[in-house]
């Protein structure tokens, strides 16, 4: 397997070589820009598989610089990681919608930061199957049936498993208020009942996404990838 082209990018000569360090480490190949002008400059020249972007620089910040990546042909696609001593919601949520693949918080952590390449490069080939929710801590109602509370114990990007005392019928349509989706902003909530499996009282059911989009999946890869790195630990 060939490494991984990257391109680095960072304002801060300490962060730029401890992050170059880290990713030669993972095994990959790395150049480095200290602002996004250098950045674009050196992409004109040739082409990347990933790029690693500071928030907070000069001349052109981050935000900007990764606007502009995505708007190149063939770029939209590129994985693109954040690091960024910045870690507020807003700044989050604004870089998720400009089609970033990975947050990561300074200081870098060398198994945070391999463990997010590894998933990354394993999208290709990957089914994005459920995730086991550490604790079960969304709780929700199931609308179209009852007010009873259901427990969301895994998530994918097509289906999730939810564990309550309702009893679903399969192929049922069920629609379902839940903490966990408005919090990753996923507009679709109507689901399909997949199977169920019945223990003690309590029945596990699987639900299948009537109609998700490609946007509210990409969303649920970008939770799925933070629920996979801190499981770990």
């Amino acid at each position: 397997m060939e490494k991984i082209r990257t391109l680095l990018v960072d304002d801060s000569s300490i962060d730029l070589t401890l992050a170059k360090f880290h990713l030669e480490g993972a095994g990959l190949e790395v150049e480095t820009a200290k602002d996004g002008f250098e950045a674009l400059d050196r992409l004109s020249k040739k082409q990347y598989d990933l790029f690693v972007v500071d928030l907070m620089m000069p001349k052109m910040g981050g935000f900007d610089l990764i606007t502009r990546i995505k708007a190149q042909a063939g770029l939209k696609e590129t994985p693109v990681i954040v690091l960024s001593a910045k870690s507020g919601v807003f700044d989050i949520k604004r870089v998720l919608k400009l089609g970033v693949s990975e947050f990561i918080v300074k200081p870098i952590s060398p198994d945070i930061l391999k463990n997010k390449i590894k998933t990354l490069f394993q999208d290709v080939n990957e089914n994005w199957e459920e995730v086991p929710l550490n604790g079960g801590a969304d709780m929700g109602h199931a609308i179209a049936v009852t007010e009873n509370q259901i427990e969301i114990v895994s998530l994918g990007e097509q289906t999730m498993t939810v564990k309550s005392q309702v009893y679903f019928e399969e192929s049922q349509f069920v629609k379902l208020n839940s903490s966990l989706l408005s919090h990753i902003e996923i507009s679709h909530l109507q689901f399909v009942v997949s199977s169920f499996l019945k223990v003690g009282k309590d029945y596990y059911t699987k639900l299948k996404f009537d109609g998700i989009g490609e946007e509210d999946k990409e969303k649920i890869r970008f939770y799925l990838r933070s629920e996979r790195t801190y499981s770990s630990y």
